[in-house]
């Protein structure tokens, strides 16, 4: 049901927003001879690992904007049941693992299987996506590329390469230089303080931990210990807002390359590069 609500909801409804489109690269080869494999009735090997194998964003998600259909689409994701035998059945080995250790190794066994599986049809898809893309060049050539998709990548590209410019260290101020690399190592100290100190800084749970009993009681907040778990805390959300506060500027400074004219020879280029260096 998930996949038929990505599949019908997402891709068949926002779809039509072109910034979706591109975010799942339509007109890439790739996705390309992605269409051709699901497109083909039945069950099929290589569809059976792309709907498998492949993750969520963008596999049942372009499905539905490609338009296909979704009984299709079910058919060729039920072998899904394994993996997920696997997983429901190792977190109850799991629950079953707090009391006695020898379900907690079952536990691990069954999730290693499942995750091996998995892992298994994601590099198949891969390997099938290729094949296709080989053996199919022609027909993948003579695919029409969407034209509003082509358009939006064009205009990403061009501001990248504005955005590229702006983040440049020579072009930033004193201040925007403070302020990164405050922002960088105040996040490596809560980040630090999370991995090494987690023991001072988080509450022990696992599975078989009751929300209600301890060390809970019924609020989320109680996983973290004071004071250092919410030093920690304090930490990571200033090197966020410094972070943030660096990136205001940087987004000012973009609109104003975006709003200089575009360069049309080598000579108009070098000016504007001249200019920002200026600026």
């Amino acid at each position: 049901s998930g996949s038929a609500f990505q599949q019908v909801v997402i891709g068949g409804w926002a779809g039509r927003m072109v910034w979706v489109r591109a975010a799942c690269k339509v007109n890439s080869r790739g996705i390309k001879a992605m269409r051709i494999i699901l497109s083909k009735p039945g069950l099929t090997r290589d569809k059976m690992y792309i709907l498998v194998g492949g993750p969520d964003w963008p596999t049942s998600v372009l499905t539905g904007i490609l338009g296909l259909k979704v009984s299709q689409m079910f058919v060729g994701a039920l072998p899904i049941i394994v993996p997920i035998t696997f997983v429901v059945v190792s977190g109850g080995c799991l629950n079953y693992g707090a009391s006695d250790g020898k379900w907690a190794s079952l536990s691990t066994v069954f999730l290693t299987v499942s995750s091996a599986t998995l892992g298994s049809c994601f590099f198949a898809a891969v390997l099938a996506i290729e094949e296709t893309a080989a053996q199919c060049d022609a027909e993948i050539r003579a695919m029409p590329d969407d034209q509003e998709v082509k358009a939006l990548e064009q205009t990403m590209a061009e501001d990248e390469k504005l955005v590229g410019l702006a983040m440049k260290w020579s072009e930033q101020s004193r201040f925007e230089r403070v302020l990164l690399v405050m922002a960088a190592v105040v996040m490596y100290m809560s980040t630090a303080a999370f991995v090494l100190l987690s023991d001072l800084c988080f509450q022990t749970v696992d599975l078989a931990t009751r929300f209600e009993g301890p060390p809970l009681y019924g609020r989320i907040s109680n996983l973290i210990r004071a004071p250092h778990g919410w030093m920690a805390m304090a930490l990571h959300v200033v090197s966020i807002v410094l972070y943030y506060s660096w990136c205001v500027g940087v987004r000012s400074r973009t609109e104003r390359l975006r709003r200089q004219p575009r360069p049309t020879t080598l000579n108009d280029r070098n000016s504007l590069l001249d200019g920002a260096d200026q600026g």
